[in-house]
């Protein structure tokens, strides 16, 4: 295909076009993601720098507070009466020193805005806030409660809490929790809870104007999931108030990037992991010192670079445009000069295969030379049609001829062994055999002489050998025996007359040469669905490897002609595979099989028909 002209100005054209398109936009996607990749990382760490201020002055709001509300006197003098370390008080002044650390712990909230409310909560489960008191609390359940008394201060995850302002305990919160220390004594008493709104975290995290981020999570330092925009923390059992992290943050989480990041000096980086899904992502992390958390967030590499991909795919659907343009173009201007040379072509290649009507039948312009050209091979290819066709009928009707020729060699031979068998009879003056005998011959006879048919069904093929079989039994008595096996399925398949007969004459004949008993065996088998196998067996003295490669040689190459001219005794065999090779062709087949003075097999193979000879017929010339 790639050898023709017009393939050649095609593939050229579109090569021109093609390359240098394509570079241009592997060259131009690659620097462009270059570009954003850069762009991203440095607007990405802007982004969180901006967050991570805000989130650092909100925790350092926080920490000032509660350290204000540890060290004022007020709080401290609560904290000894809660703890025993001062004379206790009466109900009258206990009441009155809850009122008063109410009233102060409203005016820190109402000072400053970003506060929620603030609780005190001693060992025994006694809770005050800003504006109530509750006995039995269970805050020492708390694991988060445990561990602020054991490591410190320490922010839990967003929340509910139910022992602040009514107005305020459906609002998810998140809370710094410090020791409740009693500064004479530096005894841990019980913890200081100060709560800011959830949504001055969150609100803030989701506003981060950048469509290409996937996900952006605040997680400590254990990898749960403090508050963020994809967070739902309200379900969450875990006692800090935290939610477990989802599947892509988990990568990250169980990555070696994660234990590098905790272990690193460093406050901020970026860096890429692969996902399992296979696409990439990039992670972009800042510390946040004052609250102990992380701030991370994630772009997918699709995202990122969508912009990008499609300006791509846009770029190549133009070029596909224009290569299927240029191709248009170039299969118009290649026509124009190749059209009469693929015509001559597809000439020559229909007179290859032997299609002369075909390539006469081509249609061509009779302008210019290449007209002129496909004019005269159109009537050089008419010309020749005709010399093959009367050259092919002459060699039909000569193979004709040669077959009828050798049609008429076994008849008289026939005639002679079955006369001399009839003459035996009458001079042993067997009348009722010498009868049986010529009525069977008779019956050949009338068989042999219809002319309208070269052909005959295998069954009455059959029929005359067992008139043929019957004559030799008569006249060799019990020294010879015939068995004969047919297959059903062959019943009205069709083969060439006297086909089988100068087989078996053969057989009889050098099988009672040497042996006293003769056993002569004609089978036949359907082989498929289009070839039967005809096989005659004797017991006689056998061929050698010479003859069965001349027998051979005869079969599939031997020139008729030199059948006919050949002496009488080798006439038999010979006449019919040649005569098996002019009717049937290359569809004609046969095999000898034989072992000195043990016997021989000869066995053709024949195209089944059923129906008339067409089929034979037409293979006759090939």
């Amino acid at each position: 295909m790639f050898y023709t002209l017009k393939s050649k100005l095609i593939l050229i054209f579109s090569l021109l076009l093609v390359v240098p398109l394509l570079t241009m936009t592997v060259i131009f996607t690659q620097h462009s993601k270059n570009n954003v990749e850069l762009i991203t990382k440095s607007s990405s760490a802007q982004t969180l720098e901006q967050y991570a201020g805000y989130l650092d002055m909100l925790g350092g709001q926080v920490e000032d507070a509660a350290f204000q509300v540890l060290s004022n006197q007020l709080i401290q003098r609560w904290i000894g009466v809660r703890s025993g370390t001062r004379i206790e008080p009466s109900q009258t002044e206990q009441y009155q020193l809850n009122a008063e650390v109410k009233e102060y712990l409203s005016q820190v909230t109402l000072n400053l805005t970003n506060i929620a409310s603030i609780s005190l909560s001693d060992r025994n489960g006694f809770v005050i806030g800003n504006d109530s008191v509750y006995h039995h609390v269970k805050y020492n359940n708390k694991d988060w409660y445990s561990y602020v008394l054991e490591h410190g201060p320490s922010w839990v995850g967003t929340h509910l809490d139910p022992y602040q302002p009514h107005s305020l305990q459906n609002i998810p919160v998140n809370s710094l929790i410090i020791p409740l220390v009693e500064l004479d004594s530096m005894t841990v008493q019980g913890i200081i809870k100060i709560n800011v709104e959830s949504s001055l975290i969150q609100q803030p995290l989701s506003k981060i104007e950048m469509e290409q981020w996937r996900t952006v999570q605040l997680v400590n330092k254990q990898g749960l999931i403090m508050a963020g925009n994809e967070s739902d923390s309200l379900r969450s059992a875990d006692p800090f108030g935290a939610q477990p992290a989802g599947q892509a943050l988990l990568n990250v989480l169980n990555s070696p990037q994660w234990s590098h990041i905790l272990q690193s000096e460093q406050t901020k980086d970026a860096f890429k992991l692969k996902n399992d899904d296979g696409t990439s992502s990039y992670w972009f992390y800042r510390k946040l010192d004052a609250l102990n958390w992380i701030i991370i967030g994630e772009i997918t590499e699709k995202e990122l670079f969508r912009q990008i991909d499609q300006m791509s795919r846009t770029m190549l659907a133009i070029g596909l445009g224009l290569l299927l343009l240029t191709l248009a173009a170039a299969y118009w201007i290649s026509a124009s000069m190749t059209r009469p040379l693929s015509k001559l072509s597809q000439m020559m290649r229909r007179l290859e295969m032997g299609d002369f009507q075909a390539a006469e039948k081509v249609s061509v312009a009779r302008r210019g030379e290449t007209g002129y050209l496909l004019h005269a091979f159109e009537r050089m290819a008419g010309r020749l049609n005709q010399l093959i066709h009367d050259e092919f009928t002459l060699k039909l009707r000569k193979q004709d001829a040669e077959y009828k020729a050798l049609l008429m060699q076994v008849n008289p031979h026939f005639l002679y062994n079955t006369l001399e068998t009839i003459g035996a009879l009458a001079a042993q003056q067997k009348t009722e055999q010498l009868l049986d005998v010529t009525e069977s011959l008779g019956q050949m006879l009338r068989h042999s002489l219809k002319q309208d048919s070269d052909t005959i069904l295998l069954s009455d093929e059959l029929q005359q050998i067992e008139y043929y079989t019957f004559i030799m039994e008569t006249r060799f008595e019990d020294s010879l025996f015939f068995s004969i096996e047919k297959d059903p399925s062959l019943e009205k398949a069709t083969i060439m007359k006297f086909m089988l007969q100068p087989l078996i004459e053969n057989a009889v004949k050098y099988s009672k040469e040497k042996l006293r008993y003769a056993h002569i065996r004609i089978s036949m088998q359907r082989t498929s669905s289009d070839f039967m196998e005809l096989s005659i067996s004797d017991n006689g003295e056998g061929m050698s490897e010479e003859l069965i490669k001349e027998l051979i040689t005869v079969a599939y190459s031997e020139d008729p002609a030199k059948v006919l001219g050949s002496p009488g005794s080798k006439i038999g065999l010979r006449n019919v595979l040649v005569r098996c090779r002019l009717y049937y062709g290359e569809a004609f087949s046969v095999n000898i099989k034989s072992q000195l003075q043990q016997g021989t097999t000869i066995s053709l193979t024949l195209p089944v028909n059923e129906e008339d000879s067409s089929y034979v017929q037409s293979n006759a010339g090939r």
